[in-house]
């Protein structure tokens, strides 16, 4: 019975260890232009069909790894919620962002809120480091 316990607890934290593992961003895709704010829907629509809405879809993130790992941090400790359907403004930057081969859509608005469009999750930063390096960041982008 123990040996059994033990192999339950030791499957369990080597699924947690891959599971945790397996989260971190692949590539960061930062585009040239998008629109400074809209609906949830209407931001949404722009991803899918950026020629329709004047996106330029350019990466303008050069540096391959540039606030990759900060990225990482925000989405594997902020706390998210689900983002539901409003008015957003104050759009600074748009993206998309791969997590297991899988694409996700996203925005920055100010002061400090992330949502993924493509899960609906809404992350809201209060880490001041990670706040003032994504500050310089998109500084650096303009």
């Amino acid at each position: 019975m123990k040996v059994k316990t033990i192999f339950i607890l030791l499957y369990m934290l080597i699924s947690f260890i891959s599971t945790k593992a397996q989260n971190t961003i692949e590539q960061l895709v930062i585009y040239k232009s998008f629109w400074h704010g809209g609906t949830t829907a209407m931001i949404s629509s722009m991803f899918k069909d950026p020629i329709k809405y004047s996106i330029d879809t350019t990466n303008i993130n050069i540096v391959k790894n540039m606030f990759l790992n900060e990225f990482n941090k925000i989405l594997s400790e902020t706390k998210s919620k689900k983002q539901y359907q409003q008015k957003i403004t104050g759009i600074n930057i748009a993206g998309e962002f791969w997590i297991n081969s899988k694409c996700h859509f996203f925005i920055i608005c100010e002061p400090n809120l992330l949502i993924d469009i493509t899960n609906k999750k809404k992350y809201k930063i209060t880490d001041k480091l990670i706040l003032t390096q994504m500050q310089n960041w998109i500084n650096s982008l303009r």
